[in-house]
């Protein structure tokens, strides 16, 4: 997978969510696929911090924002996220 935050957080979902194993999509629905629940989700917000160093505020955490990779990473860029 290449070095781009894309790239990143797909690993991640794969890795932590899939057990390694499958694919996803970057503007594939991670809630309707049943990929992320409510838990996975803050376990994501909480890569997000740790990996990209941006603290996502209060009121930007919603699923609609985060719900396919592409979002997730057009918010994260807009926050100052870089690899």
């Amino acid at each position: 997978m290449s070095e781009s935050i894309e790239g990143i957080i797909t690993e991640f979902i794969v890795d932590e969510f899939l057990d390694g194993d499958g694919e996803v999509d970057p503007d594939e629905d991670l809630f309707e696929e049943g990929i992320l629940d409510s838990m996975s989700f803050m376990r994501l917000l909480e890569f997000f911090e740790v990996r990209f160093d941006v603290q996502v505020p209060m009121a930007d955490i919603t699923m609609d924002r985060f719900n396919t990779i592409s979002r997730a990473v057009a918010h994260l860029r807009s926050q100052g996220a870089t690899v």
